[in-house]
């Protein structure tokens, strides 16, 4: 029994993802933000794609938003690494324009369920990655925060837009929504973030990333695989201390690259 069958080869990246209520919300159910990741392609030129949205609080339709927001561009994400049926680089099909492309394909979804009058209760922030041996390409509408290991360090790829005023941000519904795009080199790690996190992620004083709370967590991932380590990263969200911090809806998502296959 099973003679002929290989084993699937494992993934480039180890990553795990939680996403927790927050305080103020009754169960799960009600949370905002929205997550979708996969990794595409075959053991030569593997492709992880990853979408995270945080509906806005003040939008009647917030969540349905953040939800079609990450589905719509990851799915529009990997038909252009995948177009024909041909495999394209990051570079080549997710660059600035290319990222582009896909807010558009996001902005197009909510007009469809939503039209002109009810496209602002749909609002949503937006944070993609598309990473592959060659590139890392990162888009971000609003607020949350995209980190990366750069070279030993993390890094920041964009600095949360909080908006003109207090407690405000941009969002993919509004006719701009501010989009920033960022084209790197390969990166060892990496992370996304919503803005309930920010306080403790990232270091507003220096407007970098706070190292210890990455460091922790990712040790943590070099020994365990994402899968056994995802009831673990949703305890840790949840747990006192972080909450003490945060009451908001916090969704958190980790990527480690593995050496490859041999």
């Amino acid at each position: 029994m099973g003679q002929g069958l290989k084993p699937p080869r494992p993934s480039r990246w180890n990553r795990v993802h939680a996403v927790v209520a927050g305080t103020h919300r009754g169960d799960i159910a009600t949370v905002q933000d929205a997550v979708a990741l996969t990794e595409i392609g075959g053991s030569a030129s593997p492709t992880l794609l990853v979408a995270v949205a945080d509906g806005a609080g003040s939008a009647l339709h917030g969540q349905a938003g953040a939800r079609l927001a990450v589905a719509t561009a990851l799915a529009t994400m990997r038909g252009r690494v995948l177009r024909a049926g041909r495999s394209r680089s990051v570079r080549s099909a997710l660059d600035g324009a290319g990222m582009a492309r896909v807010l558009a394909a996001v902005q197009r979804a909510l007009y469809r369920i939503a039209g002109p009058d009810a496209l602002r209760e749909h609002a949503t922030t937006l944070l993609l990655v598309a990473a592959d041996d060659d590139a890392t390409a990162c888009a971000q509408v609003g607020d949350g925060a995209i980190v990366v290991r750069d070279e030993g360090a993390w890094r920041a790829v964009f600095w949360p837009d909080q908006g003109e005023y207090l407690n405000t941000t941009r969002f993919v519904t509004e006719a701009d929504p501010g989009l920033r795009t960022a084209l790197l080199g390969p990166v060892p790690a990496l992370a996304l973030l919503t803005d309930g996190l920010q306080t403790l992620a990232l270091d507003y004083a220096a407007r970098a990333p706070h190292p210890p709370f990455f460091a922790g967590l990712f040790a943590e991932l070099e020994r365990f695989d994402g899968p056994v380590l995802a009831p673990a990263l949703a305890d840790f969200l949840a747990s006192p201390g972080v909450r003490a911090r945060t009451d908001d809806d916090l969704t958190l998502v980790l990527a480690l690259r593995r050496p490859p296959a041999c």
